[in-house]
């Protein structure tokens, strides 16, 4: 997070293949997204960041095999110890003209210094297709 003496930029990368569905259709999209901004520290251990996010995908259900989409993400990241929490929202609208909205909520619990279960709630709109998701994952870290 900035403060009054620095003032880092946030940033994020992610890539992978995902599910996504475009019109009617469900299909198996590679991505490759980051972005950059500002976060703040607020009291009580909650940072806040909003970040300009700009999303490459290849999926044969959008009108262009592969298209790009600028983009915002806003969120708030708080907790100390064992649990952490995030509420994040993320907007795109790609060149061919498809929004794509999703909010999120998760938890993570660190039940070692290498070891978490991480809990996330999702809903995501594509233009009116709505989907909603839960998941929970065991994370080692190495």
């Amino acid at each position: 997070p900035r403060d009054e003496f620095f003032k880092p930029i946030s940033w994020r990368v992610s890539t992978g293949l995902e599910r996504q569905w475009v019109g009617d259709k469900d299909g198996l999209a590679t991505q490759l997204n980051g972005g950059g901004g500002v976060s703040y520290l607020l009291p009580k251990g909650v940072t806040v960041y909003s970040l300009a996010t700009l999303r490459i995908e290849h999926n044969t259900s959008l009108d262009k095999d592969i298209d790009v989409a600028p983009g915002v993400a806003l969120g708030l990241l708080w907790g100390t110890g064992p649990y952490q929490g995030l509420v994040a929202l993320d907007h795109y609208r790609f060149l061919d003209k498809v929004d794509r909205n999703s909010v999120s909520i998760g938890l993570n619990w660190s039940i070692t210094a290498d070891d978490a279960i991480r809990f996330i709630a999702k809903r995501q709109v594509n233009d009116s297709v709505g989907i909603s998701d839960v998941s929970v994952a065991y994370r080692h870290y190495f």
